[in-house]
Parts: structure tokens; C-alpha cells; sequence
């Protein structure tokens, strides 16, 4: 109950931004205002504006808050405790999030420079692309000894040196080549 009252006061002076105002013995006021209090006119009571303050008054046990000094300066503290507890977990999931975002992107222009210098390559060594009837004779050749291929494995064997140079045909092509020269074919590599 008292952790809930300190948690709905805090939230509302989150919300009013005007102080945090209690109670104290008029004997204390000088020690009230090194540690950072304020008077406040109108309500006639002590208040600290900010959250640091607040604490710093709530250590001191010279100063009471809530009607009465019902919330205690404890239960105050482990309020503000738990919320920066709160905004840290957040700051560090944001600052996650912003790593990742980073990373990603750098990957994405890593993965278009890759793409271009591939097309450069391609185009430099004569290799063209993939026709309707390589894909399907690349299959059929692949369904003979058990193995099903798709467009991206066809991809991703260029970076197989084992399948023989690349210059002048398809991949297709060079991989179906690969085949009628019962070369292994590493297939670890290209079903990743």
C-alpha cells in the first residue's frame, strides 16, 4: 500500500511538475534549505523541486512527506530507485536496438557492395544469366542422385571453386558441367 501511495505521488508530480512539498519542524529550515529545499508561499511548506533533492531531504529524517508523513522516506527511495531502475533498462534496450539498427544497416550496404562488385565480376567474365532450361536440366540432374536444388543454391555455389571457372556460361550451366565431370560436388557448402 505505501509503495503504491508513493508510486501514484511521484507519478503525479511527474505529471504537475510543481514540487515535491512536506512537512518538517520550523527548527530545521536552515539545514531544509542547504540540502536544496525551497519554501513554498502558497501552501506555506517546504518543498524539494527536483527528484535529487528529494532524496537528499528524505535522507536527512528532518523532513516528511505526504499529508501527515504517511509515505515514508524509504518507501520514496525505492520508488525512485526502481524507476531509474526502469529508465536505465530502458536506455540500454534502446541503445541495443540503435546497435542492431546499426548493424544491420551496415550489413545491407555490405551485402550491395558485394552485389555490384558481383555484377562487375559476372559481367567481366562473360557469365550470363540462368535460363528457364538450365534450372530445369540442373534439376533433373540433381533429382537423379537424391538432391533438390533451388535458384539460391545455384547462387551460392559461384563461391565454390570446386565446381570448376565460371567464365562464358550460367551458373546452372557450370554447375550441370560440374555433374558430367563427376566432380564432388560440395554440397555442405551450397544448402547452407
Amino acid at each position: 500500500m505505501a509503495y503504491a501511495q508513493a508510486q501514484e505521488i511521484l507519478e503525479r508530480h511527474d505529471q504537475t511538475n510543481s514540487g515535491f512539498y512536506g512537512e518538517s519542524e520550523r527548527r530545521d529550515k536552515d539545514m531544509l534549505k542547504r540540502l536544496g529545499a525551497r519554501w513554498g508561499v502558497e501552501k506555506r511548506q517546504w518543498y524539494a523541486p527536483t527528484t535529487r533533492v528529494l532524496v537528499k531531504l528524505v535522507e536527512s529524517r528532518k523532513w516528511k512527506y505526504g499529508p501527515n508523513g504517511a509515505v515514508t522516506g524509504q518507501m520514496l527511495l525505492r520508488v525512485l530507485q526502481d524507476i531509474d531502475n526502469q529508465a536505465s533498462s530502458d536506455r540500454e534496450k534502446r541503445q541495443r536496438d540503435e546497435e542492431e539498427a546499426r548493424a544491420q544497416k551496415t550489413a545491407q550496404k555490405k551485402r550491395a557492395k558485394e552485389a555490384a562488385s558481383n555484377l562487375v565480376i559476372r559481367r567481366e567474365l562473360g557469365v550470363y544469366d540462368d535460363t528457364e532450361s538450365d534450372m530445369e536440366d540442373l534439376e533433373k540432374l540433381c533429382a537423379g542422385v537424391g538432391k533438390a536444388i533451388t535458384k539460391e543454391m545455384v547462387q551460392r555455389s559461384v563461391l565454390c571453386p570446386e565446381l570448376g571457372p565460371r567464365s562464358g556460361m550460367s551458373d546452372a550451366r557450370r554447375f550441370r558441367r560440374a555433374f558430367s565431370l563427376k566432380l564432388d560436388i560440395p554440397w555442405h557448402k551450397i544448402e547452407q
